[in-house]
């Protein structure tokens, strides 16, 4: 049974949640860079299973955290080739599978391969239907239309009160990249929104963990990359 929902993955209750990942040992973009920072071993277990071929399109990884089980959903093979619709099928017939050897009762499903995959969103939906309207588990469609909430909320106001000229003694950014950081704070809708030309990857993995594991009173202690 599907329902959709405008919430993130992360913020409706579920046994499992969906990310896509490709097949080129990145976790540099999307759902799946925002799990891999989230939660601690799962990109290097990503990569072990790639170095033993086990994941392929059409094969699900999976990886159990403490909030639920994560599904990586491969739907495309390297970012020089964007992801087919022939994968998002393929991967959901294995989905399916999972779901009911794992007997998942509720899962949330971003739609794979829309947006920065460039797959049409009519069509992975109506491929949706045709695979998963029918199963006994309640699978959530999830749009993220919605403000930030839960742990993206807490990290948006721990951005907005940093003080980034003392913070820098630890990140050790260039000055531009710290007069960009000021020039967000209380000016930010979504966490992710920092990630872009004027950010680059290091840095934004840099800054997400600098948020996450953030003490006012001890710099010295932020797990930094």
């Amino acid at each position: 049974m599907i329902n959709f929902s405008n919430e993130s993955i992360f913020n409706i209750n579920s046994e499992a949640i969906v990310i896509p990942i490709n097949l080129a040992g990145t976790m540099a973009s999307g759902l799946s860079l925002e799990c891999s920072l989230r939660y601690k071993g799962l990109y290097e277990a990503y990569l072990n299973e790639l170095k033993k071929n086990n994941i392929n399109i059409g094969t699900m990884f999976l990886f159990k955290t403490d909030d639920y089980l994560i599904i990586n959903f491969p739907i495309q093979i390297t970012f020089k080739y964007p992801p087919r619709l022939s994968y998002i099928e393929k991967g959901l017939n294995d989905l399916i599978k999972v779901i009911n050897s794992k007997k998942i009762k509720s899962i949330n499903l971003p739609p794979l391969g829309v947006g920065l995959g460039l797959l049409s969103y009519d069509n992975v939906i109506s491929l949706y239907h045709k695979k998963l309207d029918n199963i006994a588990s309640l699978v959530n469609v999830c749009l993220n239309k919605e403000p930030a909430k839960g742990l993206e909320k807490r990290l948006i106001e721990i951005f907005n009160t940093i003080d980034f000229d003392k913070a820098n003694n630890y990140l050790e950014f260039q000055e531009k990249t710290i007069e960009y950081l000021k020039s967000k704070q209380n000016n930010l809708n979504r966490f992710y929104d920092l990630f872009n030309e004027k950010l680059v990857l290091k840095s934004y993995k840099k800054i997400y963990l600098y948020c996450l594991n953030y003490k006012k009173e001890n710099y010295e202690q932020l797990l930094l990359f």
